[in-house]
């Protein structure tokens, strides 16, 4: 069994339940824009991606506006996004089982920026990478070689906890083993070394491979000094 020292986390339907917010404030900006109308089903492939990609999938022309203006109707549905229940106490559990914890999302900078309100919650993670820090995004490698280079780690010492196939896809690229965050993913096929419902059920998981390899547990990450964006 493998003892991780990294468990880094994808952000929208894994860490936030985000998906209210973002399907809402792009079906207004389409609407407000474009005059365009689209069913949530028809906008769930944005999960996940880059706004700017979601936008060019659709076909619009004006991507620079329409990101501006779908970025403040993001600020208006802001109260939407919360955390999944079980995670701040997931997170906790980690830090205490010497796991360094760390982040790779789709968002830019200035997106994931409006969802750090509660600051203690993102102190928690000791490097972030944002799609403003790689040319190539999810599914690509990138983003978590990126991440590898940043911590100076090395791929079999990471667990990367997400929910979509391009998170997958990401992870495998780069090496790194994969969990589907089933708690918020739309599709529980993804292949993974482990796939928990719950938050919970990660903790769980996670301590049974710290029993079953018998090794001494990761420094605490208590010793490393967070590194926001």
């Amino acid at each position: 069994m493998k003892e991780y020292k990294h468990i880094v986390f994808d952000v929208d339907g894994t860490l936030l339940d985000t998906r209210r917010m973002t399907i809402r404030s792009l079906q207004e900006t389409l609407r407000e824009r474009h005059h365009l109308e689209k069913s949530e089903a028809e906008l769930e492939f944005c999960l996940g991606i880059p706004g700017v990609d979601t936008l060019r999938r659709l076909g619009i022309e004006d991507v620079e506006g329409t990101l501006v203006q779908w970025l403040k109707n993001v600020e208006k549905y802001a109260d939407l996004s919360k955390p999944f229940p079980g995670i701040p106490a997931l997170l906790k559990a980690l830090q205490q089982m010497g796991y360094r914890l760390g982040v790779v999302t789709s968002r830019t900078r200035r997106e994931l920026t409006m969802d750090m309100k509660d600051r203690r919650f993102w102190n928690a993670f000791g490097a972030i990478v944002v799609a403003d820090d790689t040319r190539e995004h999810k599914p690509e490698s990138a983003p978590l070689l990126c991440y590898l280079k940043r911590t100076e780690e090395k791929a079999e010492d990471v667990l990367y906890v997400g929910d979509t196939v391009n998170d997958f896809l990401c992870a495998q690229s780069a090496g790194v083993d994969f969990a589907l965050a089933k708690w918020g993913a739309l599709d529980a096929a993804v292949p993974c070394v482990t796939a928990p419902e719950t938050p919970e059920e990660l903790q769980a998981w996670l301590l049974r491979q710290q029993e079953i390899s018998g090794k001494e547990k990761p420094q605490s990450s208590e010793q490393f000094p967070p590194r926001l964006l």
